[in-house]
């Protein structure tokens, strides 16, 4: 089985199937040969950066590198912190006092730089830390020399998404300018695959449970499992659960809608459900620890 190195781009807080992402990618690698390079936060909200860590260390790790975005101000509201502050402030972390993470265009550039492998990224919030990237002249570099593929959670197939929606021009220079192959996970392909219904043996103060039960106001209400969709492919590719469309052309209007037409050479293609989704929910639900 060949190694796979993974980077994942966050913003943990504002919904919490970013932990249950999160949580996932730790569990599938348990029994994979997958080296997680870095996690970067692309919200300005600290606390985001202690829930990241917070659940690495849940999961036995403890120095995977974290990196914040920079700029002031983006999801950064009480409504971005139902759940990542509990988390900073109430488990061990190295944030856990406020401490600002490094930036993340520094961490996702000394990730590339040291990456072994041809690194696969994943993103699963808006995409202002990977155009950052691409804006920058070394970065840019680092993506057509060291990233095979771009895994995000975006895009609608009939509708506006939200991670596009919260920054259009970023979505705009990714979409356009990312030099490697994309497969997008649309909103409609984890809408309806409902995760954390049942934490099987995870433990009831498992930070990853408590931002599912803040989140949501009630033990196993279950979520779409919109983010995971996106770690699952990264890691386990499309089998069993799902399929790949055929090849798209795309760009992001100025509106956020994705624009995309059949191209034999299109660098996009749309990760979609194979599987009923509630056999894909139930599975996902039986690997919780």
């Amino acid at each position: 089985m060949n190694s796979i190195s993974i980077i994942l781009d966050t913003d943990i807080g504002p919904d919490c199937d970013d932990a249950g992402a999160l949580a996932l990618l730790h569990i599938l690698a348990k029994d994979r040969p997958v080296r997680l390079l870095a996690v970067t936060n692309c919200t300005s909200n600290p606390y985001g950066n202690g829930a990241i860590d917070a659940i690495n260390r849940a999961y036995g790790q403890y120095d995977i590198p974290i990196g914040m975005y920079d700029k002031p101000g983006f999801l950064c509201d009480e409504a971005s912190e139902v759940y990542n502050k509990a988390i900073c402030l109430g488990y061990e972390n190295r944030f856990q006092y406020n401490q600002k993470a490094p930036r993340a265009l520094d961490v996702l550039k000394t990730a590339l730089q040291q990456a072994e492998d041809k690194a696969i990224v994943v993103a699963i919030g808006p995409l202002n830390n990977l155009a950052d990237l691409l804006r920058d002249a070394e970065g840019r570099h680092l993506v057509a020399q060291k990233v095979k593929l771009l895994v995000t959670m975006s895009c609608g197939l009939d509708s506006v998404e939200w991670n596009i929606k919260m920054d259009i021009p970023s979505a705009q220079e990714v979409f356009a300018n990312w030099p490697t192959p994309i497969i997008a996970t649309p909103f409609e392909t984890g809408e309806k695959i409902i995760t954390g219904a049942d934490f099987q043996s995870m433990s009831d103060d498992h930070p990853v449970r408590l931002a599912y039960r803040l989140f949501t106001g009630q033990d196993d209400a279950g979520r779409s499992s919109w983010d995971l969709t996106a770690v699952w492919m990264a890691i386990v590719g499309v089998e069993p659960f799902f399929s790949l469309s055929e090849a798209y052309d795309v760009h992001i209007s100025d509106s956020g809608q994705t624009i995309y037409k059949p191209h034999p050479d299109g660098k996009l293609r749309f990760l979609l459900n194979k599987l009923p989704v509630e056999e894909i929910g139930r599975s996902i639900d039986s690997l919780w620890y």
